[in-house]
């Protein structure tokens, strides 16, 4: 057994993928995972997500394991793995549950490195743990000064995705750390990713100003935002595009939303008017000019923006939820709703789609006899 993981991690660390002796590994390993120890079974799992390197039936092997055999790992072997799982997208509910007690029992004794794979590879399958980003949140406060860049981003994003950023000592220590590495330190992805960490502590903490990062570090980091511009639209949503201009609803295409740095696939703004609209695209723009929000954000979700059982990655649900705070409203149209319309259903559904938003938004409550509820917003807000 510690021959196979330590071929596996060889190969993973030169960056060598060799997929027959992967395949072999991973089938030798499956049938004998009973004996490897957690340090093998931690660098066997971390040489296959190095490489993404899919094996489901083994990492449905190493799950139920490492399950069994949890208190035997170190920190750096229970992040690991948390790491691996989630790079190669396996979720394995019951294992990460087991990972976050026992992390939790431990957390003064992880390194910053450990504390940001496991933060981030939490947020990464969308596994809600609250007490564990507590104590990840204590812990990164005392030690904030051994994190790298990259640690330091990812884990206050991770925070960010969960709707924990409301802690006034992390993003004080978050702050200071990133000024003490300056921003050449930091990558534009990085520089990201801390973005959305400060714009969650202000949208949902409503800090003081004492409180907030430097004016420079925060204008540094929407401006990366901003500049993370996409190159060209889905055919999906050039579809909901043409359907709205056949309505007559004017409409904006990857608007970057001011303030936020943001892209959003489709914005209807309330100024926009009413000029050359149908009748029900001439309704819904008329009364979005007397609507609270800054605007309507269509969201046009295709396959990969969820996961196996159609849920929305969390970092898109961040995404929305710092629009909402910012006063837009926001609805997504799933890509498997959308393709089983017909031609002609689609400006329908788009008319009650936006209907309802508009209602909702003008009146503060469902239109009546509207018996969707929560649910009535298609792809979730």
């Amino acid at each position: 057994p510690q021959e196979l993981a330590n071929t596996a991690w060889a190969f993973a660390t030169l960056g060598a993928p060799a997929p027959q002796l992967f395949e072999a590994i991973a089938r030798e390993s499956e049938q004998r995972i009973g004996s490897f120890t957690p340090q093998n079974i931690t660098n066997a799992a971390w040489a296959f997500a190095t490489l993404g390197i899919p094996a489901p039936r083994l990492f449905d092997a190493i799950a139920r394991e490492s399950e069994q055999r949890i208190g035997h790992f170190t920190p750096q072997g229970l992040a690991n793995t948390a790491w691996a799982f989630a790079t190669l997208g396996v979720p394995a509910p019951e294992l990460f549950d087991a990972i976050a007690r026992e992390s939790e029992q431990r957390i003064n004794i992880f390194k910053s490195q450990d504390l940001a794979n496991t933060a981030w590879a939490f947020v990464t399958l969308g596994v809600p743990a609250r007490q564990l980003f507590e104590a990840i949140a204590r812990e990164s406060e005392q030690c904030i000064n051994s994190f790298t860049p990259q640690g330091l981003a990812n884990t206050a994003w991770a925070f960010a995705v969960v709707g924990a950023a409301h802690r006034g000592a992390l993003v004080k220590a978050v702050s200071a750390r990133a000024v003490e590495f300056g921003l050449p330190a930091f990558s534009g992805e990085q520089l990201r990713q801390l973005h959305s960490f400060f714009l969650s502590f202000e949208l949902e903490a409503s800090p003081s100003a004492e409180l907030l990062a430097p004016i420079k570090l925060r204008d540094a980091c929407r401006q990366a935002m901003a500049d993370n511009n996409p190159t060209r639209m889905s055919k999906l949503q050039e579809d909901v595009s043409y359907e709205l201009t056949r309505m007559g609803i004017a409409h904006v295409n990857e608007l970057c939303v001011p303030g936020l740095g943001y892209y959003v696939n489709i914005a209807i703004l309330p100024e926009a008017g009413t000029s050359g609209a149908d009748a029900d695209g001439a309704a819904l723009a008329g009364r979005a000019e007397t609507t609270k929000y800054a605007g309507i954000v269509i969201e046009v979700d295709g396959p990969s923006r969820y996961d196996d059982k159609r849920r929305l990655r969390p970092a898109l649900g961040m995404i929305r939820r710092h629009l909402t705070l910012a006063g837009w409203a926001v609805l997504g149209v799933p890509y498997w709703e959308w393709n089983e319309l017909k031609a002609q259903a689609r400006k329908a559904y788009l008319a009650k789609f936006l209907a309802r938003a508009v209602y909702r938004s003008h009146w503060g409550e469902a239109e009546p006899n509207d018996s969707s509820g929560a649910d009535m917003l298609p792809g979730g807000a």
